[in-house]
């Protein structure tokens, strides 16, 4: 924990010059060279302050934890808390530390499960199929049940959190990341020479497809746009031949920007910080 003086992502920082994507990128570089997860935390998210007003006030999360799997074993259960300015420019923050996976030893685990059975039957039993028999016992067996729950999803989060600790740990030394998702899209992009033969071609296809697939392309809601070197006029009569409308510019596509300009970085800035955000969890 400390003063790293440097923010992970855009959203670290409000106000002032825009951070350097290049700096922040070579710093998520050494933590995944160094192994490190950033430890979170609970409260508000920016940890320094110029303390000045309006226009000029700058805030940014420069203070942040990080660990290893190695402490994360021995530490499942974490937390870093960002308490309110006191004297300094700088949030105090505490880290809280407990180990209670160890607590659940063979004999508590087989009490609580029967505990869990207990209060499900006796709900049961209180609630015949016709008339309840007491809507006060009803509800004190739902408040126990509950409590019961709670500690059974605590119970299973700690061992979630170790088990993906040691599996992470593993799948990082083969080297072979793992899939969890796979994402399919019902849209496409279709590039081509601005030209009548390419124009036609490409609704001689869609035309098969269609027969081939029993699907049906909805011309209506697909769309043309041109290069801007390239005539409206012209453009509109190749949107006819394939039967679609012709558009200034798709601004987006599957959450990327069809278009860039000399500076790219900060049109993707946004989308690896995220993507790293997902990753690092």
């Amino acid at each position: 924990m400390g003063d790293f003086n440097e923010s992970l992502c855009d959203k670290e920082k409000s106000g002032g010059i825009r951070k350097n994507w290049k700096e922040m990128s070579d710093f998520r570089k050494v933590l995944e060279d160094c192994n490190l997860k950033d430890m979170g935390y609970i409260g508000p998210c920016f940890t320094m302050s110029n303390k000045r007003e309006g226009d000029y006030l700058i805030m940014e999360r420069l203070d942040k934890g990080f660990c290893n799997r190695d402490w994360g074993r021995l530490f499942p259960q974490f937390v870093i808390r960002h308490l309110e300015f006191w004297g300094s420019d700088h949030r105090p923050r505490v880290l809280e530390v407990w180990r209670m996976l160890n607590s659940w030893n063979v004999r508590k685990r087989r009490d609580h499960c029967q505990n869990l059975n207990n209060k499900k039957e006796a709900l049961k039993q209180a609630c015949p199929v016709n008339v309840p028999v007491s809507w006060k016992e009803i509800r004190s067996l739902e408040s126990q049940l509950d409590e019961a729950l709670v500690t059974e999803e605590r119970y299973w989060s700690q061992r979630a959190n170790v088990d993906w600790l040691k599996n992470g740990d593993r799948n990082t030394r083969r080297g072979k990341p793992v899939i969890t998702h796979l994402f399919f899209a019902d849209d496409n992009l279709i590039f081509t020479k601005a030209d009548e033969k390419n124009c036609v071609a490409i609704r001689e296809i869609l035309a098969v497809y269609g027969r081939a697939s029993g699907q049906v392309i909805n011309f209506n809601k697909s769309a043309m746009c041109i290069s801007p070197s390239f005539s409206v006029l012209d453009g509109r009569t190749l949107a006819s031949r394939v039967g679609i409308k012709l558009v200034e510019c798709h601004e987006k596509y599957l959450g990327l920007p069809c278009f860039t300009g000399i500076s790219k970085w900060k049109i993707f800035a946004n989308i690896v910080d995220r993507v790293w955000g997902k990753i690092k969890g």
